[in-house]
């Protein structure tokens, strides 16, 4: 009926529990400045601000309390200028290599997201059987992408599964097994390598299909691997301590320059100092380890949340055609394939190409020779001298019926015209 609603499709995913969790992550418009105006002291950077800021407030106390040691906190700032200098190196390179495990975490997460895509397209391609639970093979791959990128982000997060990730299309009784496995995304891989190599096309395409889909699954387990190393391998120690040392050193003398030029002034101005240095570090330290759930880190739900939009239109519109059994006709009235599917209805050796019917039978018919176990050549002759008697006029055709038909040049070469003809 026309104006109807149509009720909203069924997830594999729980949209309200998704929608949740990525609202943490950091968000903004580029072109706004205020909303990118926030100040935060994370426990990572509050003991070293409150000590740096102590340190400054006492020694600038000691100086108002005994004037003899003012000179001691007025030493020249040139060691700090030149030492800063290198100390910002430092951290710019520290925040240029957590920014690239950043961004190939994104990159990563980018390729599995196509990698699914490509699964889900590829499916029309299997033999479109239905299971147990009445799902087609489209279904079961689709959902098999949506169930790995959800054991990948627990993976990565060293977390369980958790029932209330799930929609209406998931049993939590096969997904809690996955909480039970070493690698939950590579048990889903093998399930879903398994189900495409149980549903493979019965014609010559399989071995086409089966490559096709072994790039697709060897991408996933690819990931897999990228993004654990990124995950297991910090930053080197050796570095971070050395970065971090000089850091404190440098911060924690740089009262003694600036408390007998400024006095109680030096107290918030090292305050403000600290916070900025040691915000940098915090930042470097958020986006080296990407896959968490802090808030500058990759907001995994929102990708999943999308792959999932995306290929939930895929399964119902596959289902709904092979399940009804109707053809799709056009405004002729014609009978059509849709797009992406191939047609199932037809054995897999049954010919397709114009005239092939006819040669079928009259091989049927023909009775057996001593020739029959001529060499490839003959054989090849044959198949192409067959293929031309259908072009022939009936009188010859009628002579084909019975034997093979021998052609001159002349009559090889119009046959092959009128043959040409035909399948245009």
């Amino acid at each position: 009926m026309a104006g109807s609603m149509h009720a909203a499709p069924k997830r594999w995913l729980s949209s309200a529990h998704f929608e949740e969790a990525k609202e943490i992550f950091n968000k903004y418009e580029p072109e706004e400045w205020l909303p990118t105006l926030s100040v935060s002291l994370s426990e990572f950077m509050r003991g070293p601000l409150l000590i740096i800021t102590g340190v400054t407030a006492a020694c600038t106390l000691l100086t108002a309390k005994f004037p003899a040691v003012a000179p001691l906190f007025s030493i020249s700032s040139d060691a700090h200028m030149v030492l800063g200098g290198a100390l910002a190196f430092l951290i710019v390179f520290r925040t240029n290599s957590s920014y690239d495990r950043w961004w190939e975490a994104r990159r990563t997460w980018q390729n599995v997201c196509s990698t699914c895509r490509g699964l889900a397209v590829a499916a029309s391609g299997l033999r479109d059987e239905l299971d147990a639970n009445g799902l087609s093979t489209v279904d079961r791959v689709c959902e098999s992408c949506i169930v790995y990128c959800v054991a990948l982000k627990s993976h990565l997060r060293e977390e369980p599964i958790e029932e209330k990730e799930l929609g209406e299309l998931l049993k939590w009784e096969s997904i809690e097994e996955l909480n039970d496995s070493a690698c939950p995304p590579l048990s889903v891989v093998k399930q879903l390598n398994a189900d495409v190599v149980a549903n493979l096309p019965d014609n010559h395409m399989a071995s086409v299909v089966l490559d096709g889909f072994a790039s697709l699954i060897e991408q996933l387990v690819d990931s897999i691997g990228t993004c654990e190393r990124i995950k297991e391998t910090p930053m080197v120690f050796g570095y971070v301590a050395t970065l971090r040392s000089f850091l404190m050193l440098w911060l924690v003398t740089l009262p003694l320059a600036l408390i007998g030029e400024y006095g109680w002034i030096a107290t918030p101005a090292m305050a403000m100092i600290s916070f900025l240095f040691l915000n940098v570090e915090q930042m470097a330290l958020e986006i080296e380890q990407p896959f968490g759930d802090d808030a500058n880190d990759l907001p995994l739900e929102e990708y999943i949340l999308g792959l999932e939009t995306e290929l939930i239109e895929l399964p119902g519109r596959n289902t709904k055609y092979w399940q009804d059994g109707g053809t799709p006709r056009g405004s002729d009235g014609t009978p059509r394939q849709p797009f992406g599917e191939t047609p199932r209805s037809l054995p897999a050796h049954q010919p397709t190409v114009p005239g092939e019917p006819e040669l079928a039978a009259k091989h049927a018919r023909r009775p057996t020779h001593p020739g029959a176990g001529a060499t490839t050549a003959a054989a090849r002759r044959s198949a192409r001298t067959d293929r031309l008697d259908l072009a022939l006029p009936p009188a010859a055709a009628s002579g084909a019926a019975r034997g093979y038909v021998r052609l001159d040049d002349s009559a090889l070469e119009s046959a092959m015209e009128r043959a040409r003809g035909r399948m245009v």
